[in-house]
């Protein structure tokens, strides 16, 4: 629900479908979130580079699992300038997509 939170932030923020935004993920690309964004990628035609290789319209950091206490994952977003953080309007996605999960299971 995570992810899906965050895709929507994404195409929200650019007004782009998902097989043209791309998402650089930094960090250990063998991290839990790395891999579940390459498996989203599959699904949804969105780009996912890792590595920091080549230009992305937003960026991740992915996490090792062996570090239980790293913080949520933040979605920042990159125009030419530093990157942005999208915090608020990945947490009003985040309960949007669980209240929709919440809604579908009591059906």
């Amino acid at each position: 629900a995570r992810l899906l939170g965050d895709l929507l932030t994404m195409c929200e923020h650019t007004h782009k479908p998902m097989h043209e935004i791309t998402l650089g993920v930094a960090g250990e690309a063998q991290a839990p979130l790395a891999q579940a964004w390459q498996n989203l990628a599959e699904l949804t035609g969105l780009h996912v580079r890792t590595g920091g290789a080549g230009r992305s319209d937003f960026i991740c950091q992915a996490q090792a699992a062996r570090d239980p206490g790293a913080p949520v994952a933040l979605l920042a977003v990159q125009d030419g300038r530093a990157p942005r953080s999208l915090l608020a309007e990945q947490i009003e996605n985040h309960r949007c997509m669980l209240q929709a999960l919440l809604c579908e299971a009591l059906i």
